[in-house]
């Protein structure tokens, strides 16, 4: 036991301290542990790791019809297409349920597909009034990123070295692009063919009239997205930023901005009788997720 004892405190100043740490060697399941475990305190961001946690009165059920924005040109190009895409999901304090529905609906269909889905979602809970920071946030979905890297069947793992090292780099970030170079980092070393992220925007500070912190996180991952293209990391991610509620763009908004935009609540994409939408909803899933998290050999 005192043995035991002895190579865990070895392992927690390893990986504590990047000044003690001269081996290579992967990190153990222990270590591995422990390192999560460090990151985690220090996000501080009080979100529920289940959705079952954020209590948003929804019922676990398959998926019996299709939320009419599945349907969307611009939401089946960001699934279909092999690349990094990013949409935002517009709704209304009126169809708010809609879209937590949606949000709930498609973390069961990325878990039942087996891909990767790093999510940040506001618990009714939340007892955060003023909101997050974008970089919070982030930090949130880097913890998220390096356990599903560590978690895998087959993951290559990180050295102590390197756990020592990106500890190190999570404690002394400051700014939006500190997170970004953690985040792309977190996601390249997965080896996955494909990452979903999923955000509920409200987590953040956007109660007061002219805030732009929405735009700055998906500015931040915008960034991400194309700096793991141009580095050569073969991992896709597609990002999806939700709103239900408030003023998150206006006419002053950026046409590129608005060319991202999901605008739900719109009829004419409720045609059709459920089994039809439930058969559409299947086929879209099955044809452009199915299987794609496995991690590469």
């Amino acid at each position: 036991m005192w043995k035991n004892g002895l190579i865990y405190a070895q392992d927690s100043r390893n990986i504590q301290n990047s000044g003690c740490v001269d081996s290579n060697m992967t990190l153990s399941q222990t270590q591995a542990n422990e390192f999560l475990e460090s990151l985690e305190s220090c996000t501080m961001l009080g979100v529920p790791k289940s959705w079952k946690d954020l209590k948003w009165g929804y019922r676990e059920h398959a998926v019996m019809k299709v939320n009419p924005f599945w349907l969307q040109p611009k939401f089946q190009t960001w699934c279909s297409k092999p690349r990094n895409t990013l949409r935002f999901v517009k709704g209304s304090y009126q169809n708010r349920s809609q879209i937590k529905s949606f949000c709930l609906d498609f973390i069961k269909l990325m878990e039942d597909a087996r891909v990767p889905l790093l999510w940040a979602l506001k618990p009714n809970s939340c007892e955060q009034s003023n909101g997050f920071s974008p970089e919070r946030v982030l930090s949130y979905l880097i913890v998220q990123a390096l356990t599903i890297s560590l978690k895998q069947e087959k993951a290559s793992g990180i050295s102590e070295r390197q756990a020592a090292q990106i500890r190190g780099k999570f404690q002394d970030a400051s700014t939006l692009t500190d997170y970004i170079d953690l985040l792309c980092f977190s996601i390249s070393i997965s080896r996955l063919p494909e990452v979903c992220i999923l955000i509920d925007v409200h987590l953040l500070n956007t109660r007061q009239q002219g805030s732009r912190e929405h735009v700055d996180l998906m500015n931040a991952l915008s960034i991400a997205q194309s700096r793991l293209h141009d580095d050569g990391c073969r991992t896709v991610v597609k990002t999806l930023l939700v709103s239900y509620g408030g003023i998150m763009f206006n006419e002053h908004a950026s046409s590129d901005v608005m060319n991202n935009v999901i605008l739900a609540g719109s009829n004419r994409h409720e045609k059709g009788k459920p089994v039809h939408r439930r058969r559409e909803v299947g086929r879209l899933v099955s044809s452009h997720f199915s299987g794609f998290g496995r991690a590469r050999r």
